[in-house]
């Protein structure tokens, strides 16, 4: 175990971390089929109609919401990990560096879809938002860290 965090790795967690942003959508499909909505053709409104359909517990509504923000989140925060770790790769940070800050950015996305999909009460969203920073100071450690080391060569 304790090898692997010295072994060049990272590359494996972009294909994790696009996993870890699509899951959310599987959650998503199995809570649609409750409410019997579906539609293929203008998939982006499908949150439209279900708020609109009546007869449909605003609890269960407010689930498929808060399901559709962790994976649309976690598409948004994809492409600056994908960034972060490249450079870190590039510059030649310390594979060690690498890959605790991987676990740590992959550690974050989970915990934050968890939270942001099981919120129920208003600090909840203090800790996503907690969370989320953790993700993101991931990302910007590791291109502030290749930056320094690019620009000290």
């Amino acid at each position: 175990m304790f090898a692997l965090l010295n072994a060049p790795i990272s590359l494996y967690t972009l294909p994790l971390a696009w996993l870890f942003a699509y899951l959310p959508q599987v959650y998503r499909v199995k809570l649609m089929k409750q409410v019997k909505v579906f539609d293929n053709d203008q998939p982006r409104q499908i949150l439209n109609k279900i708020s609109a359909k009546e007869g449909v517990d605003a609890k269960l509504k407010a689930k498929i919401a808060r399901v559709e923000g962790a994976h649309y989140n976690g598409l948004e925060s994809y492409p600056l990990w994908s960034i972060a770790v490249l450079a870190a790769n590039v510059a030649g940070l310390n594979q060690r560096a690498i890959n605790l800050t991987a676990g740590v950015y992959l550690g974050s996305r989970v915990v934050y879809n968890y939270i942001y999909i099981k919120q129920t009460r208003r600090w909840h969203t203090s800790m996503r938002t907690l969370v989320w920073l953790v993700g993101v100071g991931s990302s910007i450690s590791l291109l502030v860290r290749s930056g320094n080391l690019v620009s000290s060569a």
